[in-house]
């Protein structure tokens, strides 16, 4: 998986640009800074990994800050340019403390923020890494910069598959979809991650290009270079849960000459649960009677509605859960 990076940010001035200026700066208190300090605030964060459809570093991202329940920066945008990123100046208070929170990419579609709390729908296509530095509080220190701490909010899966040895057919992955699935999620404050909320459900679909065809060893099933799908992090339930996992699959002969059918197979995720800022890797495996891994025992698996099978359907799976983990350090400084 490419690795995006989120890159240190620094906003200083050289010295001789900033005696020039800060007396005509000061003039715009109301708007850019607190009277009093004089320090001007900037920015550095940690770099994590993101998803393979983001580019190779995190163009954007957009700042609050609080002094009590006062409002100090009200949604600020610092945006990367050819110099490096640019937006608003602002200055610390005399007593050189703000809650500070943040989310990456500033304009995320589908995302609204209200009084120190993300509220965001995952889009079923054009999906992105939203990345939030949870509500801290900051103090100027001597440099007066402030570390963003962001972190992975969404969960993101991905998946395998293979066939048993004894399986007297040929499968095709082409498709892969998490069914009914809740699509929204919310956090709040000092929360690290979204909390599935709301009754909306969506469903999100990996297209396998090239469609793979399957062998006894686990093959990645991919989008190209893209692997995963990111979801709202929530936990499945008991019996009445509708969210399935959906592989669309052709089925052949053993040689793999003639076609019999191409269709839909289903798995439950009964009892599953998608944490924050994790991987969850689920390798199907077609053609298994052993129920340890879920599926009906009988060899055959069910269809939607849990009715047997009689050829080629996925009856389980295995998991395992991973970090997401982090990428390079790297600072930029203007």
């Amino acid at each position: 998986m490419k690795k995006a990076n989120v890159t240190k940010v620094a906003f200083l001035l050289a010295a001789g640009f900033l005696t020039s200026c800060v007396n005509d700066n000061l003039e715009e208190a109301s708007t850019h800074e607190a009277a009093g300090s004089g320090q001007l605030i900037s920015f550095s964060t940690s770099n994590v990994a993101t998803r393979a459809t983001l580019a190779t570093s995190v163009a954007d991202f957009k700042v609050y800050a609080y002094t009590g329940s006062t409002t100090y920066i009200n949604g600020e945008d610092y945006t990367n340019g050819d110099e490096g990123y640019t937006g608003n100046e602002y200055y610390w208070p005399t007593d050189g403390s703000l809650d500070f929170m943040a989310y990456s990419p500033m304009n995320a579609a589908g995302l609204t923020y209200s009084d120190k709390s993300i509220t965001y729908t995952v889009p079923t296509t054009g999906q992105i890494d939203l990345l939030v530095s949870p509500l801290a509080t900051k103090s100027k220190g001597e440099s007066g910069t402030v570390n963003l701490a962001f972190q992975h909010v969404l969960s993101q899966v991905t998946f395998k598959a293979r066939i048993d040895a004894t399986a007297n057919y040929q499968v095709t992955v082409n498709s892969i979809t998490l069914k009914d699935v809740k699509k929204t999620g919310k956090l709040t404050e000092a929360e690290t991650g979204l909390t599935a909320e709301g009754d909306g459900t969506a469903d999100y679909t990996l297209t396998a290009s090239p469609a793979v065809v399957l062998g006894t060893a686990a093959s990645v099933i991919k989008a190209g270079e893209d692997d995963n799908l990111l979801v709202v992090p929530q936990t499945f339930g008991g019996d009445d849960t509708t969210a399935k996992l959906v592989a669309n699959i052709t089925i052949k002969d053993k040689d793999g000459l003639a076609e019999i059918e191409t269709k839909n197979v289903y798995l439950s995720l009964k009892g599953l649960t998608w944490a924050a800022g994790k991987k969850q890797v689920y390798t199907m495996i077609f053609g298994d009677t052993d129920t340890s891994h879920g599926g009906s025992g009988t060899g055959l698996g069910t269809d939607e509605n849990g009715t047997p099978e009689t050829i080629g359907t996925v009856v389980g799976f295995t998991t395992s859960v991973e970090l997401w983990g982090e990428g390079e350090t790297k600072d930029l400084t203007f």
